[in-house]
């Protein structure tokens, strides 16, 4: 639409109201978007155009695809009185899985192939019908470790959405995981709409093209490509500072002492 529709081509730039609540990866994503349409100005469709489910079996509408375990057991909603039909900002098929906590826990996990050294985020819904505890979303590497992740969570009342953020290994190979471990027994627990995505945000490398020292502000000013909120530099192999983000090419840090002329090796690391 920002291509073609008559309202929206001539439009000098875009606003994101939500964008001081989004995570870092959405922030990402977001960014790659604006340099894609706005500043290189490009008309062709963002991505491959793919809008095909990285999960098997994503909403619980089959049978298959999930390894189960435990009591778990794809239920259709309609026999279930306690959850709600819609899922606020996504509307749901006709059924659902339903965990209830044992003796032991119980689990549902799939295994995916994916891009080797690649960022994703793994989401889901999640409502807790009864009992206390928190769910649990995880994505694990082909010998069961966790894989590198920063984990999040959003509330759409009542339905809760866990939010994980992986990266994969040399073999791109991930197992997402959905569980009730650490809910009290006899809790209920209902999973919905799982979703993997790739960051292709947080995949393109953050670099600093240009740096200006400003000592009277105490400020060193940074331009660059793909910057990150979040991130930190370091200035000569010494202690971290905190960027004050402004946009993805521009960012700033605040100085604690005026630095010396001269040439200065900075060392920028993201938050993920």
């Amino acid at each position: 639409m920002l291509a073609n529709d008559s309202s929206l081509t001539p439009m000098p730039g875009v606003a994101f109201w939500p964008f001081y609540r989004a995570r870092t990866d959405t922030i990402a994503h977001v960014n790659e978007l604006i340099r894609h349409y706005y500043h290189t100005g490009r008309t062709d469709y963002y991505g491959d155009g793919d809008y095909a489910q990285l999960v098997g079996n994503a909403g619980f509408e089959e049978d298959g695809v999930w390894e189960l375990a435990g009591t778990a057991e794809i239920v259709n909603y309609g026999s279930l009185e306690e959850v709600p039909n819609q899922h606020e900002p996504a509307s749901h098929g006709q059924r659902c899985l339903r965990m209830v906590r044992g003796e032991a826990a119980c689990t549902a996990r799939q295994t995916l192939s994916l891009e080797p050294d690649t960022w994703y985020t793994l989401t889901a819904y999640c409502l807790i019908g009864s009992g206390a505890g928190a769910p649990l979303l995880e994505a694990l590497a082909p010998g069961g470790e966790p894989l590198q992740a920063h984990r999040g969570q959003a509330t759409w009342d009542p339905w809760l959405t866990p939010v994980v953020t992986f990266r994969t290994g040399d073999a791109g190979q991930a197992t997402i995981g959905l569980s009730d471990d650490s809910m009290s027994r006899g809790a209920t627990t209902y999973w919905d709409f799982v979703e993997v995505e790739e960051c292709r945000g947080i995949n393109r490398p953050s670099v600093i093209r240009r740096a200006s020292l400003d000592n009277a502000r105490r400020r060193l000013a940074i331009q660059g490509q793909s910057l990150m909120p979040g991130s930190t530099i370091s200035i000569d192999e010494g202690e971290p500072s905190l960027i004050e983000w402004a946009s993805p090419t521009e960012a700033w840090v605040t100085l604690k002492e005026p630095l010396p002329l001269g040439r200065h090796t900075l060392r920028l690391r993201r938050p993920y």
